[in-house]
């Protein structure tokens, strides 16, 4: 069986998702450790992995405005991997679109609008599309 070759969109939405996964660990750990470090606690005595899991106000407001401040924040990094990601889905969606048959692609671009599990579904059969396979129709 030969390797599976990738289209553009494909490539861009996996190395997408892929940054924002790793963005998104990066800033659970820098939050986890940011609490331990700062000793917090939650209404059990145990450390929260996360500020919303801390029970009293005072510490909550005052925790997550050092952590704001802290280097430990990445906030505009997740935003920014998270919208790199919107727009590479975005972009693979409309991929999956231009190679349907015209006979049905309204209907399959009002379900990647409307529905979030015809959305999901599309996203995973065009993932496992070898592009190599069709022929792209002139749009």
């Amino acid at each position: 069986m030969s390797e599976k070759t990738l289209s553009l969109e494909q490539a861009a939405y996996l190395a997408a998702r892929a940054n924002y996964e790793a963005v998104n660990a990066a800033y659970e750990e820098g939050e986890a450790a940011f609490l331990r470090e700062a000793g917090a606690r939650a209404a059990s005595g145990e450390v929260p992995a996360k500020l919303y899991m801390i029970d009293d106000l005072e510490q909550f407001e005052r925790l997550s405005a050092a952590f704001e401040r802290s280097p430990r924040y990445l906030a505009d990094d997740l935003t920014t991997a998270a919208a790199l990601l919107q727009s590479a889905e975005e972009a693979l969606i409309q991929y999956a679109i231009d190679i349907c048959p015209a006979s049905i692609r309204d209907t399959i671009r009002q379900g990647a609008t409307k529905s979030a599990d015809v959305r999901k579904k599309l996203l995973s059969l065009i993932l496992r599309l070898d592009p190599s396979t069709i022929r792209r129709p002139a749009i």
